[in-house]
């Protein structure tokens, strides 16, 4: 490309950007103007979501009719857990704590296979329970409050996430040395990827000009 059409090309573009800038603030102050002769009115009220919709985890233990001292500690430290470790997530009700007696429950112990106390991590989206983790480390780790409190925090932070994140871990490691590879043969093209990026970054220009600014529909 000649010093001659890269001059004119420039002069065009400068002129274009320049013509633009005025447009849009003529355009900022008359929409102010306007803005400020209306009456203001209230926006209507946006509708809150029902509790129920969304991402929610339900802690719940399960216990017999007969509560021994155990079991009782096992309670008192699961809900420990959640109040302290959760507690917004616990004001919002993104979490939830609930306690049953499964042993009158009969459809939980069925559902989660229960043959004696424990705890029960649920995800819950859009009301319907989607996974679970039944805790049965629980007596194992009480005498061990803190082994007890990681073991039922990681329950309710890792339901559902484990192996997303894993597997994305996976994918940008194996990913890593082709991506490597395709930027040095990209190099080797260096100068057309530039005019060809550049040519796209002004022609996105002028159309979002065109678009927004002078209102010009294109299809």
């Amino acid at each position: 490309m000649s010093d001659r059409i890269q001059t004119v090309i420039k002069n065009v573009l400068l002129a274009f950007v320049l013509v633009t800038i005025g447009f849009a603030m003529g355009k900022r102050s008359a929409t102010r103007t306007r803005e400020a002769s209306q009456r203001e009115t209230p926006a209507p009220a946006a509708a809150t979501e029902s509790a129920e919709e969304g991402i929610k985890v339900i802690v719940t233990y399960l216990h017999a009719t007969f509560r021994c001292v155990t079991c009782n500690t096992i309670e008192a430290m699961a809900k420990e857990t959640v109040e302290t470790r959760f507690s917004k997530a616990l004001s919002s009700g993104t979490i939830e704590w609930r306690t049953a007696n499964y042993q009158e429950r009969e459809d939980l112990a069925e559902r989660y296979e229960v043959v004696a106390a424990c705890v029960v991590v649920s995800k819950m989206v859009n009301g319907e329970e989607t996974d679970y983790q039944r805790l049965d480390d629980v007596w194992i780790l009480m005498k061990d409050p803190s082994a007890f409190e990681k073991y039922v925090s990681d329950a309710i932070l890792g339901s559902g996430t484990a192996l997303p994140v894993i597997g994305f871990a996976f994918l940008i490691a194996f990913a890593t040395e082709r991506v490597g590879k395709a930027f040095n043969r990209l190099t080797q093209i260096e100068n057309w990827v530039r005019r060809i990026a550049g040519i796209l970054f002004i022609l996105a220009g002028i159309y979002y000009c065109m678009t927004h600014i002078y209102g010009v529909h294109i299809p």
